[in-house]
């Protein structure tokens, strides 16, 4: 019975124990409360917010049109919203481009995203993009040419250009300058890429031209893989015999041509769309 009597005593005592604790907690916490700031320079300053001490408490304002508030805004710190301007609040710029082909989606081969002029846009960065050169010889019976095409791969649809350079490395005695070119066409079999009129001249053996082509084409993803041929239209004049005289000798005659010949890369060109987000 006195055993019970001391355990109850004990229990009762353990309870005004922690009530008296948790009752100097509650004054402590109302006392800091009461205290946490007097002017507003004691409120610790946050990003993107201006700090008031009111009735001794710290309120904050959040300041419009600053990066790291949350918001996304048409202006950030004096500068047009965008993600390379302030990713705190519209995300990095950074990653793959995700591609979608049916209802599967895939990281982009070349395409990319990063920042140029403080704008996030997606392309390929300039170390990852490699210079091309292919080279054809043709005989044409009447003259030979050699033409070179320079490109980029992969190719910016938007902004790059093949690189022609033709030049005539020999000539039969029967040839009449000048050899003109009047027009390139390029195209993946029967799908238009680009074209350009020439009204361009070669005049000797080791004279040249150049010119670029831009393409025309609109890509239906923005990476794409095609087949690539040029087809140029020329025109000259030959010396032909005409007849056989009595003396055995030949007279001549001249003769115009015109005609077409095509060229097929003998690489797929890897074309992209780079764009600004």
């Amino acid at each position: 019975m006195i055993y019970f009597i001391k355990n109850e005593v004990f229990k009762i005592k353990n309870r005004y124990f922690l009530v008296i604790v948790l009752a100097i907690s509650l004054i402590f916490l109302i006392s800091c409360t009461k205290s946490e700031c007097k002017t507003d320079a004691q409120c610790l300053e946050k990003t993107c917010a201006v700090a008031s001490c009111i009735d001794k408490q710290c309120k904050y304002t959040t300041t419009k049109n600053c990066c790291g508030n949350q918001v996304k805004e048409t202006v950030e710190n004096n500068k047009p919203g965008n993600k390379c301007t302030c990713p705190a609040d519209y995300g990095k710029c950074d990653g793959k481009v995700q591609l979608t082909k049916g209802s599967r989606s895939y990281d982009a081969k070349y395409l990319e995203y990063f920042c140029e002029n403080e704008e996030c846009k997606s392309g390929v960065p300039s170390e990852d993009v490699a210079a091309k050169t292919l080279l054809d010889e043709r005989d044409f019976k009447f003259f030979e040419l050699e033409t070179t095409v320079k490109f980029n791969d992969p190719f910016d649809i938007g902004k790059d250009r093949f690189d022609f350079r033709m030049s005539i490395i020999d000539e039969n005695e029967d040839i009449v300058f000048p050899i003109k070119m009047n027009k390139i066409i390029l195209k993946d079999g029967e799908v238009f890429l680009g074209e350009k009129n020439l009204d361009l001249f070669l005049n000797k053996v080791g004279e040249s031209i150049s010119f670029n082509v831009q393409l025309s084409y609109d890509l239906v993803q923005p990476e794409e893989s095609r087949g690539l041929t040029y087809k140029v239209n020329y025109e000259y004049t030959k010396r032909v015999v005409a007849e056989r005289l009595p003396d055995g000798s030949e007279s001549y005659g001249l003769e115009f041509v015109r005609d077409d010949y095509e060229k097929r890369f003998s690489t797929k060109v890897n074309l992209v769309r780079s764009e600004v987000k």
